[in-house]
C-alpha cells in the first residue's frame, strides 16, 4: 500500500513537472511573437548631431572622441554650461505602443561637484519632465552608469527627450552614449491557457 501510494506521488510530481516545462515553453513561444521594434538608435558615431540632434544657443555639447561604450565616439558637455540641452530633432509616435523602453549610458568625471548634473528630460503632450539625472558629488563619478528607463508612462504621440547639464568648470566634461529606444506592440497576447 505504502509503495502504491508513493509511486502514485512521484507520478503526480513527475506530471506536474511535465506541465511546468510545457507551460514555461508556451510563454517562451508567446513573447518571442511579441515584436520588438527599435524606433531609434544612436551611438554619435555618425558625425556632430547628423540630423537628429539639436543643441540650444549655448552649443556646449560636442561629438567627442575622448571616451565611449560602444564605437569611438559619444555627445559629450564641456563644462560652464547653464542647463545646455541637446535635445531629439524629432519627436517618435509612441501612441500606438503598449510598452517602451530607453536604454543609454552616460558619465560624469570627479571634478563634478554638488549641484552639477546631467538631466534626462521628457517630453510628451509639449511638457517636457525631468525624469533622471546623474549628479556629481551624489552618483559614482568617472564610470559609465547603464541605464533602462520603462517609457510606459510616457506613450505619446509626441514624445521626445533631452539632455541637460548644469556644469560650472570648464574642465569638468560629461558624456552621453549608446541610446536605444525600443518598443513592443501588444501582438503576443499573453494569456496563457491553464493545464
Amino acid at each position: 500500500m505504502l509503495t502504491r501510494r508513493s509511486n502514485r506521488s512521484r507520478n503526480r510530481r513527475a506530471r506536474l513537472r511535465r506541465q511546468q516545462r510545457n507551460r514555461i515553453s508556451q510563454l517562451q513561444r508567446l513573447e518571442n511573437k511579441c515584436l520588438l521594434t527599435v524606433l531609434f538608435a544612436d551611438s554619435f558615431e555618425d558625425g556632430q548631431w547628423n540630423g537628429q540632434w539639436v543643441e540650444d544657443s549655448q552649443n556646449d555639447w560636442f561629438d567627442s572622441s575622448q571616451r565611449a561604450v560602444d564605437g569611438n565616439r559619444s555627445a559629450e558637455v564641456d563644462g560652464r554650461a547653464t542647463d545646455a540641452g541637446l535635445t531629439l530633432a524629432d519627436p517618435i509616435d509612441l501612441s500606438g505602443y503598449d510598452c517602451a523602453e530607453l536604454t543609454y549610458s552616460w558619465f560624469i568625471e570627479k571634478k563634478w561637484d554638488s549641484g552639477e548634473y546631467i538631466a534626462l528630460d521628457v517630453q510628451t503632450a509639449g511638457n517636457w519632465q525631468e525624469v533622471q539625472t546623474l549628479q556629481g558629488n551624489v552618483d559614482q563619478e568617472d564610470v559609465w552608469h547603464h541605464e533602462t528607463m520603462d517609457l510606459s508612462g510616457f506613450l505619446s504621440n509626441d514624445f521626445k527627450i533631452r539632455f541637460r547639464a548644469n556644469v560650472s568648470g570648464g574642465r569638468e566634461d560629461g558624456n552621453v552614449a549608446t541610446l536605444q529606444r525600443c518598443d513592443r506592440r501588444n501582438q503576443c497576447g499573453l494569456d496563457v491557457p491553464d493545464q
